[in-house]
């Protein structure tokens, strides 16, 4: 994995989309994160903020108002406050085939995950690391956040305006072009020749 330099600090609403569940991450107000392939509650709304100067950032659910934070047993929670001692609510990411990836720099430093259904990975068996690698586990695709209503209240009225529907295409257009493992191959307009499509080595 390939790890993200310092910057300057910034802000940035994303959505997470995560490619072993094939959802979106949430954290619900009670402070339950998981991910859910339904996204029209806003609790997938996140800031990513980094620390200061250096490449640790925070991950803030808008809606939810939670910190997603890791507790000393390696278990995924929502918390109000990022100061207390007991939580890790600071993470790293890296890039990892074309993925985002985050892990925490607590000690001992522990990776973002979710298992096919949607529940937070905690402390798997290294025997099974491999498996959950492969399915792409610890991935995320960052979705540019659309807050609907905000956008639609601040731009003019001349301008166009972002519906519901046109949030959900881009949504949708996110998750169709996520990396894959097909890839189209040159078109060729001869009769001989016919659309393909190869697999990616």
């Amino acid at each position: 994995m390939v790890v993200m330099p310092e910057a300057a600090p910034v802000e940035s609403s994303v959505q997470l989309y995560n490619q072993c569940s094939e959802g979106l991450v949430k954290v619900s107000p009670a402070g339950l994160v998981y991910t859910d392939r339904k996204n029209d509650d806003g609790f997938v709304n996140m800031k990513m903020r980094s620390h200061n100067h250096s490449a640790s950032f925070t991950i803030f659910a808008v809606n939810a108002r939670k910190y997603i934070c890791l507790n000393k047993r390696g278990k995924l929670v929502g918390r109000s406050s990022i100061e207390e001692l007991r939580f890790s609510c600071y993470f790293r990411e890296g890039i990892e085939n074309n993925y985002h990836q985050f892990v925490s720099t607590g000690s001992p430093p522990r990776q973002i995950g979710f298992l096919p259904n949607g529940k937070p990975l905690r402390n798997p068996p290294k025997k099974k690391l491999e498996t959950l690698r492969a399915k792409g586990c610890y991935n995320f695709i960052k979705v540019s956040g659309v807050d609907v209503g905000a956008h639609n209240r601040h731009i003019s009225k001349n301008s166009p305006k972002i519906t519901d529907a046109a949030a959900k295409e881009i949504l949708k257009y996110h998750q169709k072009n996520r990396p894959s493992k097909m890839t189209p191959s040159v078109r060729h307009h001869h009769k001989r020749h016919r659309n393909r499509t190869t697999k990616m080595l």
